[in-house]
C-alpha cells in the first residue's frame, strides 16, 4: 500500500464518508470502536510488548550462523510436503520461536482450501448447491478440528481477491443459482471489496481523482450490501466481518470497528479478524503504534485457544522494523531486527524487513536472506521476498540456488522486470554473462524507467568481460536516456580510462560540474580530481 500522510486521511476519511451515507447503519460504542479512538497510550509500550525497545543496536547474523541457517533451509526446500517443508525449516538464528505457534501457522498457511478453479468449474455447469456444501463441510471443520482452525477464512482471502470482470461473472451467477446462501453473498462482497481498493487505485490522496473516491464508494456500498446479506443468513460467518474490516481500511474506519467487535463476538479467537483489525490500526491508515499495540494485547489473551494469536504482539515494533510509513511521534526507533523477530511474528513484516535490510542496510548481513526466507517459508507465493532471497543467497556464494529461485520468479511472473533482474543478478554471479545479458536486457524491455540492468550490463562488460563497445554503448543509452543519473557518466569514465577513448578530460570536467555535491558520489568525486590533479 502508498505511503499517506496524516492530512491526507483525514481528506480521505471525510471525503468516503460522504460517499458511503448509505452503508448499514450499526450500533455505536462497542468495544472496539472506543479502541480506535485512543490516543494517549505511550507508544513505547508497544514497543516493549514486542520485545524490543527503541535504541538498541542492531545485531547482524554472523557467517557461522548463516551457514547454519542455510544448510538446514537447503535440506527443508527439499521436503515437497508443504506441511513438513515449513515445519522442517530453520527458525531465525539465536531466536526463541515457540514450536507450538510456528506448528499451528505452518498448518494454517499449509492447509488445502478449495480451490477458484472448483468453483468456477461448478457454478459455470450450474452446481451452486455442490459449492455450497463445499464450504458447508470446511466450515464444520474450521469449528470442530484444530487443524483446520482458519479454514474457511483463510480460503476466502486466497480465492476471491480477483476483481475481474470475469470473477465478478462467476460470484453473481453463485448469488442468482444460490440466493439464499450466505457463502455465495460474503464471496461476493470480499471481491467487491478487493475491487473498491483497486478502483481508488495506490497513489496518496492529494494526486488521486474525484472518480476514483467515487467508484471505491459505490464498490464499497456493494460490498455492504453483500455482506450484511451474508451475515443475516448466517450471523456466524467469520469471513463477512473479515470482510468489512478491511473494508473499513479504505473507507470508514469506525465501521471495520465495529465490523471487528461484531465478528470477535461471535468467535473471539478468530485470527483473520485479529489481522484486518491490526492492519485498520496501522498509523498510515489513522490507527497509531498504541491501537496497535492495544489489539495485540487482546489478541494474546486469546492465544490459549488460538496459538496463532501469538503471532500479534509483534506486530507493532513489526511495524516500525519493517519501514512502513509511521507517524509514531516523537520515538526515536532504531530497529533490531533480532530483537523485534525474537518470537514467532507476523510473515508480512518480516518479509518488508527483510527487503530493507538487502536493500538499504549493508551492515545488517545476513538479515535480508533470513526474514526473506522466513516469510517464504509461509507464504511461498510472495514474490517481493523470493527476488530478496535469490539476490542474497547470491551474495552469500549460493549462485545456484539463487539462480533457481530465479527461474521460479520468471516462471510465475514472466511479466515482471523484478524476475528477470533477480535472475540476472544470480547468472552475474556464476559469470554466465550472456545469460545475465539476456536476462537484464528483458527486466530493461519490461521497464525503461529503471536504468539499473543497464548499470549492471555495463559494470560487468566493463570490469569482468572487457567488451568495451558494448560497454560504450550501454554507457551511452544511460546517459541518453537518463543524463541527471551518475552512473551512465561514471560508466563512459571507466570506458575512458581504461581502454581509453578519447574525450576522457571533457567527461571528468561535465561529472565534477553536475554531480560534485551528490551525498551518494563522494568517493566517484574524490577519485575523479585525484584523476584531473594527476594530468590524466
Amino acid at each position: 500500500m502508498e505511503s499517506r500522510q496524516r492530512v491526507g486521511l483525514i481528506v480521505g476519511i471525510v471525503v468516503l464518508s460522504l460517499l458511503c451515507m448509505g452503508w448499514g447503519v450499526w450500533q455505536l460504542g462497542t468495544r472496539f470502536a472506543e479502541l480506535m479512538s485512543q490516543t494517549q497510550v505511550k507508544a513505547d509500550a508497544a514497543i516493549k510488548l514486542a520485545g524490543s525497545m527503541p535504541g538498541k543496536s542492531a545485531r547482524p547474523f554472523t557467517d557461522n550462523e548463516i551457514s547454519a541457517f542455510l544448510a538446514v533451509a537447503k535440506k527443508a526446500e527439499l521436503i515437497e510436503d508443504p506441511l513438513q517443508r515449513c515445519l522442517a525449516f530453520p527458525d531465525p538464528p539465536g531466536s526463541h520461536w515457540s514450536h507450538d505457534t510456528v506448528a499451528a501457522y505452518c498448518r494454517y498457511t499449509t492447509q488445502p482450501v478449495i480451490s477458484v478453479a472448483e468453483i468456477t468449474t461448478l457454478i459455470q455447469n450450474g452446481h451452486a448447491d455442490q459449492v455450497d456444501k463445499l464450504f458447508a463441510d470446511a466450515v464444520q471443520l474450521q469449528r470442530t478440528q484444530a487443524d483446520s482452525r482458519g479454514l474457511v477464512d483463510y480460503t476466502y482471502s486466497k480465492d476471491f481477491k480477483d476483481s475481474s470482470e470475469e470473477m465478478r461473472g462467476i460470484l453473481d451467477a453463485w448469488k442468482r443459482q444460490s440466493p439464499k446462501s450466505a457463502f455465495a453473498y460474503a464471496a461476493s462482497g470480499t471481491a467487491y471489496v478487493i475491487s473498491a481498493h483497486d478502483a481508488r487505485g495506490s497513489d496518496v490522496v492529494g494526486k488521486t481523482d474525484n472518480s476514483n473516491f467515487e467508484s471505491m464508494g459505490r464498490l464499497l456500498q456493494f460490498a455492504d450490501d453483500d455482506l450484511g446479506k451474508a451475515i443475516a443468513l448466517d450471523p456466524k460467518l467469520t469471513p463477512a466481518y473479515a470482510a468489512m474490516v478491511e473494508a473499513g481500511i479504505y473507507g470508514n474506519r469506525r465501521y471495520g470497528a465495529i465490523a471487528a467487535s461484531k465478528g470477535l463476538a461471535v468467535d473471539p479467537s478468530n485470527y483473520m479478524i485479529y489481522i484486518r483489525l491490526m492492519r485498520l490500526s496501522q498509523p498510515k491508515w489513522g490507527g497509531s503504534i498504541a491501537q496497535m499495540q492495544a489489539v495485540g494485547a487482546q489478541a494474546q489473551s486469546h492465544a490459549s485457544s488460538n496459538p496463532l494469536l501469538s503471532l500479534l504482539p509483534t506486530d507493532a515494533a513489526g511495524y516500525l522494523a519493517s519501514g512502513d510509513d509511521c507517524d509514531c511521534g516523537e520515538i526515536n526507533y532504531v530497529p533490531d531486527y533480532r530483537s523485534v523477530f525474537d518470537h514467532a511474528s507476523d510473515a508480512v513484516p518480516m518479509g518488508a524487513a527483510g527487503q530493507i535490510a538487502s536493500r538499504f542496510d549493508r551492515r545488517q548481513s545476513g538479515l535480508g536472506l533470513v526474514y526473506a526466507a522466513e516469510d517464504l517459508r509461509f507464504y511461498p507465493g510472495d514474490s517481493d521476498s523470493r527476488e530478496t532471497l535469490s539476490f542474497e543467497l547470491a551474495k552469500h556464494g549460493e549462485m545456484q540456488w539463487a539462480k533457481e529461485e530465479g527461474d521460479r520468479l520468471v516462471q510465475d511472473a514472466p511479466g515482471d522486470a523484478e524476475s528477470y533482474k533477480a535472475r540476472g543478478k544470480a547468472y552475474e554471479m556464476l559469470q554466465d554473462y550472456p545469460h545475465a545479458t539476456d536476462d537484464y536486457s528483458k527486466a530493461f524491455a519490461l521497464d525503461p524507467t529503471e536504468p539499473w540492468p543497464l548499470i549492471q550490463m555495463g559494470i560487468f562488460n566493463v570490469h569482468k568481460t572487457h567488451d568495451w563497445d558494448k560497454a560504450w554503448s550501454e554507457a551511452d543509452e544511460l546517459i541518453k536516456l537518463f543524463p541527471d543519473h551518475p552512473e551512465g557518466w561514471i560508466l563512459r569514465l571507466s570506458v575512458q580510462k581504461d581502454q581509453p577513448r578519447a574525450g576522457f578530460h571533457d567527461t571528468m570536467v561535465y561529472f565534477l560540474a553536475h554531480f560534485s555535491n551528490d551525498p551518494n558520489q563522494k568517493a566517484a568525486v574524490r577519485e575523479v580530481r585525484q584523476w584531473l590533479a594527476e594530468g590524466k
